[in-house]
């Protein structure tokens, strides 16, 4: 299922799967190499892919979070 626009998290992980998979668009991972940014081809929202339970084997589930440009702009120093 798509993100609807009123969401701004997703934690299962096969429909995180599905969209990274799919819909969304790869555009860089942050400086330490585990975070991944993301852009809906869709609707053109920014999401985030952490797996943000470190003590867990390879991080734990994944998580998505809708980011907003200003913060994408600068975690992941994008153009424009």
């Amino acid at each position: 299922m798509h993100p609807q626009p009123d969401e701004t998290e997703l934690n299962d992980a096969p429909r995180i799967y599905g969209l990274i998979g799919g819909r969304f668009q790869k555009l860089g991972h942050s400086g330490d190499g585990w975070d991944t940014l993301y852009r809906d081809t869709v609707d053109g929202r920014f999401w985030e892919l952490t797996y943000p339970q470190s003590h867990m084997h390879g991080g734990g589930p994944p998580r998505l979070t809708m980011l907003h440009l200003a913060v994408a702009k600068a975690k992941y120093r994008l153009d424009g």
